[in-house]
Parts: C-alpha cells; structure tokens; sequence
C-alpha cells in the first residue's frame, strides 16, 4: 500500500518554480519543435503547470499530435512532467505535473480530499485516483457535499490547481440538472487584474484562456484562496514572458500566427458546443 502522506499533511509543499525555472524546463522541449507545438507550449496554461501551481492543464489544439507528443515527453528533463494528448476529448493537450497535484492536495481543506505523494510517481498517482474517488464519494454519502455533488468533478478541480472555493463553484456548475448553467458563471481574467482588490470577470464565452482562469460565482471573486491563486499565476506567467524563451516566442510571428489560429477555431467550435451539444470536432 502506498503512503500518501507524512504525519501532517500541509507539513511538506512542493516549492513552485519560478516564470525562469519554467523556461530552463521547458528550452529543450521547445528546441526542435515546429511554431504549432511551439505555440502550444509558450501558452500560459502549460507555464503554470510545469511551475507546479497546477497539476494539469490543457490547451484546445484541435488536430492530430500524438507522434509530437512521445518526442516532447522524451525531451521532456523532469520525470514528474508528461504531456498527454486526448483525440476524443475536443483534440485538447494535455500538462501533468505531478508536483502541482501533490501540491494542491495538501493544501485543500476540503473533505475527503488525501495528500499525494509525487514520488510515487505516475505509477503511483493510478493507484491513488481510486482510493481519492471512494473518500470523496463517501463524504458525498455522508453529507459533507450536496448528493447532487460528482467526485471525479470534485477531484478535477483538484488536479487542475483550483483553489478550495473555486473547487466548490466548479463543481456546483459542472453538476447542475441544466447543462447551460456553466455559461452563467463568470471566468476570471488573471493575466488582466491587478493584485489589489477582486479579481476582473469575463462573461464565460469571453475568455480564451483555457486551463489557466477560473470558473467561479461572482460574489467569490475577492475569496483569499483564489487571490492568492491569482497572484501567484500572475507572477509566474510574467516571469516566463520575461525570459529570453518568453520573449523569443513573442517575437516569432509563425508561432503567433500559429496561436492566434488555434485561438479562433476553439472559440468557434466551443460556441457551436455551448449553444448545440455538437461534439467539438
């Protein structure tokens, strides 16, 4: 059986890497890939999970790059990192930094919620995920969450760096009878607030900035945890664009052209979901 926590559970965080560790991790990925993956890459999602602040991210590519990403994870200097790419799931990439989840689950308070261990390793995290689902549904079970309430959604926000409260509004959206109440709740818009006071909302079909912004109700925009999350993401992203890497992919007009096209198609194909359920193909 695996140990998935020392006598406290919040006792040991993983340390967050800073915007330029990020980049020292992410140069030789990035060496020999074309401006599409690139693009992929340089996004902020993919920053703040290789920084630790989340556990996973993901990117809307919406095309085919699983021969791309066995060489990125080959290139790839930290065993904890794994990119991962999902055809059935709207083409999106996926970031697994188990790090970040190890990091977000000591430090929720929510219940049900077990430490992770990341030097389980991804072997490890497999044996993990059920034990996580059976305490999570047994709080559900004994009242600690509506019964309405999903474990696997509740867990979701864990492994994707959310902050406890917004965990909770997630949730509450994500399994709510009318599937058009996600588009009722606001996303933040990170990267554009400011350190002082609640953080700036988007209406949901506004942001594009899938993976790094948060889906939360309006009167938590000023929540600590989620400030906190804020600045910390902020901080992070700004670092990574400072470096040479940061400002080199800026500057290079195909890997621009390249994230300003996959930019277009998701916000396209994620309207036509939103208002017909249509598969994003």
């Amino acid at each position: 059986m695996v140990t998935n926590a020392p006598a406290s559970a919040s006792e040991y965080l993983p340390d967050l890497r800073s915007g330029a560790e990020v980049a020292e991790i992410l140069a030789p990925i990035i060496a020999h890939a074309r401006p599409r993956e690139a693009s992929v890459l340089a996004t902020p999602a993919v920053v703040l999970a290789i920084s630790g602040l989340k556990g996973t991210s993901y990117v809307a590519d919406l095309g085919k790059l699983d021969r791309a990403i066995e060489e990125l994870n080959i290139r790839c200097p930290d065993p904890l990192v794994r990119f991962d790419w999902d055809e059935i799931d709207s083409g999106r990439i996926y970031v697994h930094n188990l790090a970040g989840i190890e990091r977000t689950s000591r430090s929720s308070k929510l219940p049900g919620i077990l430490p992770f261990n990341s030097a389980t390793g991804f072997e490890g995290y497999e044996r993990f995920l059920p034990m996580q689902m059976h305490a999570l549904e047994r709080e559900i079970q004994f009242g600690s969450y509506p019964p309405e309430a999903e474990a696997e959604t509740l867990f979701q926000g864990i492994f994707l760096g959310y902050p406890d409260q917004a965990i909770l509004d997630f949730e509450r959206a994500f399994s709510s009878p009318n599937p058009r109440t996600i588009l009722d709740l606001p996303v933040t818009d990170i990267l554009n607030s400011s350190d002082g006071g609640p953080l700036a909302l988007l209406p949901h079909l506004e942001s594009d900035r899938s993976g790094i912004d948060l889906i939360i109700r309006e009167e938590h925009a000023a929540d600590p945890g989620i400030l906190d999350y804020a600045r910390s993401a902020r901080r992070i992203v700004r670092e990574f664009e400072a470096t040479a890497l940061g400002r080199r992919l800026r500057d290079n007009p195909k890997v621009q052209t390249a994230t300003e096209r996959r930019q277009e198609l998701w916000r396209t194909r994620r309207q036509l979901w939103f208002e017909t359920g249509a598969p994003l193909r």
